[in-house]
């Protein structure tokens, strides 16, 4: 019997990549962050510091934060950015820019279980950038609850 990760058997998969795998993914051809190549990886799906940007004298700190800035106003741009917070957020991406940081991913699961893609879906109909629509759906939940 192999050792490892059986790609033939669905239990042995990693419950990331169960949850993507009947997602629809032709979406990502379209996406501002292809254009970047294979390096756009380490800004937008690690959140992460990128290993080419170490500290170098006479140049400042790069840090995560700074790179998931850039990352957020390209995808702030982008034209498929409700399909990549869905498929993010549907499949349970816990790491990376997905559209939008992976702690709002992680609210819109916790605060709107049952309507979030309903939420995802109108901003989608009517324009509204994924980031804004998350401050809107901030909104909600504070005033939520406060009453």
């Amino acid at each position: 019997m192999p050792v490892g990760l059986d790609l033939r058997d669905d239990d042995t998969l990693p419950r990331y990549i169960r949850a993507v795998q009947d997602l629809d993914d032709t979406w990502k051809s379209r996406g501002r962050c292809r254009r970047y190549g294979a390096g756009a990886q380490a800004v937008w799906f690690l959140e992460s510091k990128h290993p080419g940007l170490r500290d170098r004298p006479g140049l400042p700190k790069i840090t995560g934060n700074i790179l998931a800035e850039i990352a957020l106003g390209e995808c702030h741009q982008c034209p498929v950015q409700w399909q990549c917070v869905f498929y993010a957020t549907k499949g349970e991406q816990d790491f990376g820019i997905w559209g939008v940081r992976s702690t709002d991913r992680k609210y819109l699961r916790r605060w709107f279980p049952s309507t979030w893609e309903d939420h995802l879906e109108k901003a989608r109909d009517e324009h509204e950038p994924v980031q804004e629509m998350m401050a809107r759906m901030r909104v909600i939940r504070r005033n939520a609850r406060v009453v």
